[in-house]
């Protein structure tokens, strides 16, 4: 039974990137706006095969992380605050008392608002795997199933969120069971049994979608690449290598949409994420032009159907529960 513990607090974004990135992923950390000073203080332990970070910032940030393997989960559970994280299969958020789930984690984008307090779990999917019963015959479908988004205030999730306290423990920087290897080892099996058996899943087909064939993660990536550009059928397929009905039909079995709905929504998640972290001075008008929005009215009206409030609510930091 692994238990390690390492704590950072920092003002300087570059320092503490480097010092995270050793013991979790490659981070790059800057401030929410250049004109708001940057505070960071986290917590990591490692205990078996989980690892809890523990977070909290008074004035925000900005971050980037690669993760270099796409076989875990993480569990965010928001304490104070609001933190969004997008990746290149999910773009979720959560306020005060939400927990979501990170499926297929890779890489993802952060934006942290002042104020937010947040403990992290990242999980190894084979872990998971064996707690399903042995009915099901495909853990990682099943895992699809599990809702991206929960709330934490009762039930059996507030006990999980409650050994994430236990989890990332530490007295004098060491963790309380590093002395009791059977103590630890029945607190990460019980931490994994409730989280399989209480988080609250989806139903349908939608909810369990297969992973992404090849051609589309090529296509997902070179439109996140060029979302800000005037975009041709023609140009994703050839950046895929497949024929533009191949492409066509991709999207539409992998999510729903055509290519050009996929385009849309992906201009207007990086629009969210400009409001949120834009200077003051910079107009909504200017930021949705930036991603090709050039009717205000019809944007608003995506925008709102999309994230459920306005532009001006996501700028003045009017958050509805997601």
């Amino acid at each position: 039974m692994t238990i390690e513990n390492f704590s950072a607090a920092n003002a300087d974004p570059d320092l503490l990137s480097e010092l995270v990135s050793k013991p979790t992923c490659t981070v790059r950390y800057e401030p929410l706006k250049t004109s708001l000073e940057f505070d960071y203080a986290v917590n990591i332990s490692t205990l078996g095969s989980l690892i809890t970070l523990q977070s909290v910032s008074r004035h925000g940030f900005l971050a980037r992380a690669e993760m270099g393997t796409t076989d875990r989960l993480e569990l965010h559970f928001i304490e104070e605050g609001y933190y969004h994280s997008e990746t290149s299969h999910q773009n979720v958020a959560g306020g005060a008392g939400q927990a979501f789930l990170l499926r297929n984690v890779d890489e993802h984008r952060i934006v942290c608002r002042p104020g937010t307090r947040q403990t992290c779990v990242a999980i190894p999917v084979e872990r998971c795997a064996r707690l399903f019963a042995m009915d099901v015959d495909d853990p990682c479908a099943e895992l699809m199933r599990f809702s991206s988004v929960a709330d934490f205030h009762s039930g059996a999730l507030k006990s999980l969120h409650g050994m994430t306290s236990l989890l990332g423990a530490v007295d004098s920087g060491e963790h309380p069971l590093a002395d009791a290897p059977l103590g630890a080892a029945l607190l990460e099996e019980a931490f994994l049994s409730v989280f399989v058996e209480a988080w609250p899943k989806l139903s349908g087909r939608d909810a369990s979608q297969k992973p992404s064939p090849h051609y589309v993660r090529k296509a997902v990536d070179w439109i996140e690449a060029h979302a800000a550009e005037k975009i041709r059928l023609e140009d994703i397929a050839a950046a895929a290598g497949v024929s533009v009905r191949s492409v066509q039909a991709g999207f539409k079995e992998q999510y729903g949409l055509s290519p050009i709905a996929y385009i849309l929504k992906t201009r207007l998640r990086h629009v969210h994420r400009d409001l949120l972290s834009a200077e003051p001075e910079v107009s909504i008008a200017e930021i949705a032009r930036r991603w090709g929005f050039l009717h205000m009215g019809d944007f608003a009206m995506r925008y709102r159907k999309l994230f459920g409030r306005t532009p001006s609510q996501t700028r003045h930091g009017t958050l509805d529960r997601f």
